[in-house]
């Protein structure tokens, strides 16, 4: 690290003649420009030692040399986390991305291999043949099995590169045995578990006593179907692998953002403002891969002896109708494996429903301008009926007075009974005119917190725009006092230069 320093000459009050009579160096009254902090503090010490002040500038500067290297080991040590935490990320997000791959590649393998274990199976069962597992299923699994040693591998050295970024973060970087908790435990053996369930090459079919009463055909669950479904789980890796790159995620000003407002940028809070910024776009792809994967599980579940395994047209048409609560009935699973599937949708149908009732609802509310707007025009127009009415009740007023002035004069009976018309139009408007000033409150007062924060902002504008102006004008009243008392200096001055003058004429 390179820097200039520039030595002025150092002064004494030494009454030493030695001292007084020397005469500076030219290496103390010109400027120096060194290229290292060592270089400047030899030239400082040399120089102090020509001076005779050796001791006391040695020991300041040993202080601020050790002072500068703290500094600069600080500055260095930070640097040293920021860069090593930004590689953690982006490594972090290599293999979160790889192990998305691997999960989808998985997923597609053994949707393949159990679709052409139900057309053997079918065969099979058609021509009254046993049925064997062919070598292709045998492959798809193999690959399958390998997928999953890979993933699980990938798994524990993820969880590593998380606990290296959580002991930067809390300045244990040497020590993780301080910062490893029970939950990172947990969630290790969580992600194992879910991804070790996989069909194992082998292992095809075999019999639950699901006796169906009325034709006496037997349903019942294949092995490689009930360690197939799990695999469907692995999909929480690719919605991982959305979160990481995430600019919430990735952007540093965000992060910086969150820190100081003390939010924690994780899966809960991003799928929290992706659910805000498009709640129809996040419904509808959750909606259509649980369509998907609900319909082919309970296809796969399904199956009988005599009729092979159901339709995926008909498993559409039962999971549609289990999504949306209303089951005819006229299509039932048949297996537990069936039924388990059945409940599932129904509660994530349920649950949908009023996640669509609430998306409904917020996109039928009206915003702050467009609110602001509406309840101004209702305010224009309530007080434009209170004006009709108040004009309505003077001119009711007005009108039974003539009546009962002509009443008083006349013996009319028609007299009479417009007096009681008049007096039911009169207690009428008044009626309204109270009833429009009721309202006119409640609108006046429904965003009465808006409407104070709003006032606040203002009155904090116009507070700050005052206090400036105020301090403009306090700096150009200090200009003109001290121009005043400058001026008032010079007249001094002139005054006594004259006094001076008359007494030496004197």
């Amino acid at each position: 690290m390179t820097s200039e320093f520039h030595v002025t000459p150092l002064t004494t009050t030494t009454t030493t003649s030695s001292i007084a009579q020397k005469k500076p160096s030219p290496s103390l009254t010109t400027p120096l420009i060194v290229g290292d902090i060592d270089d400047a503090v030899k030239v400082v010490s040399a120089s102090s030692a020509k001076l005779g002040l050796h001791h006391q500038v040695n020991t300041s500067v040993e202080e601020t040399y050790r002072l500068f290297n703290d500094e600069k080991s600080k500055v260095h040590d930070i640097s040293i986390k920021l860069t090593k935490r930004k590689q953690l990320h982006i490594k972090r997000r290599f293999i979160s991305d790889i192990m998305c791959v691997i999960s989808i590649l998985s997923i597609i393998l053994m949707v393949i291999e159990n679709e052409i274990q139900f057309y053997v199976s079918s065969i099979a069962t058609a021509a009254n043949r046993i049925h064997r597992e062919p070598i292709v299923t045998i492959i798809f699994k193999s690959c399958i099995t390998l997928s999953t040693v890979m993933l699980l591998g990938l798994i524990i050295y993820y969880h590593r590169i998380n606990l290296n970024i959580y002991c930067l973060d809390r300045s244990t970087p040497n020590n993780w045995r301080l910062s490893f908790r029970e939950k990172h435990l947990l969630s290790v053996i969580l992600e194992l578990f879910i991804c070790l369930i996989h069909p194992v090459p082998g292992v095809s079919r075999f019999s639950i006593n699901e006796n169906n009463g009325a034709t006496g055909s037997k349903s019942y669950s294949p092995t490689d179907v009930l360690l197939s479904l799990p695999i469907f789980l692995r999909c929480y890796l690719i919605y991982r692998c959305i979160i990481l790159h995430s600019s919430l995620v990735v952007d540093a000003s965000s992060q910086s953002i969150g820190y100081l407002n003390r939010v924690k940028f994780n899966a809960e809070f991003i799928s929290k403002s992706y659910i805000k910024e498009r709640p129809v776009l996040f419904l509808f792809t959750v909606s259509i891969i649980c369509f998907l994967i609900g319909s082919w599980s309970l296809r796969a579940c399904e199956y009988n002896n005599e009729t092979g395994h159901m339709k995926l047209t008909n498993a559409m048409y039962l999971y549609v109708i289990t999504f949306i609560t209303i089951g005819y009935g006229d299509i039932t699973p048949q297996t537990h494996g069936g039924r388990v599937i059945v409940v599932l949708i129904g509660l994530s149908g349920v649950f949908s429903t009023a996640l669509i009732f609430g998306i409904i609802i917020q996109k039928l509310e009206l915003n702050r301008s467009q609110t602001a707007v509406h309840k101004f025009i209702a305010l224009i127009g309530l007080s434009k009926e209170r004006k009709h009415q108040s004009a309505n009740i003077i001119k009711f007023a007005v009108k039974l007075w003539h009546l009962r002035y002509i009443r008083r004069r006349s013996d009319d009976r028609n007299t009479g009974r417009n007096t009681n018309t008049l007096y039911r139009k009169l207690w009428e408007s008044i009626y309204l005119v109270r009833k429009i000033k009721r309202e006119q409150r409640e609108l006046s007062g429904s965003d009465t917190t808006t409407t104070a924060l709003f006032d606040l902002l203002n009155l904090q504008t116009m507070a700050n725009t005052t206090a400036k102006s105020v301090t403009n004008k306090v700096f150009s009243i200090e200009r003109k006092v001290n121009g005043i008392e400058e001026k008032l200096d010079r007249i001094i001055e002139q005054m006594h230069m004259q006094q001076l003058v008359i007494q030496t004429k004197n």
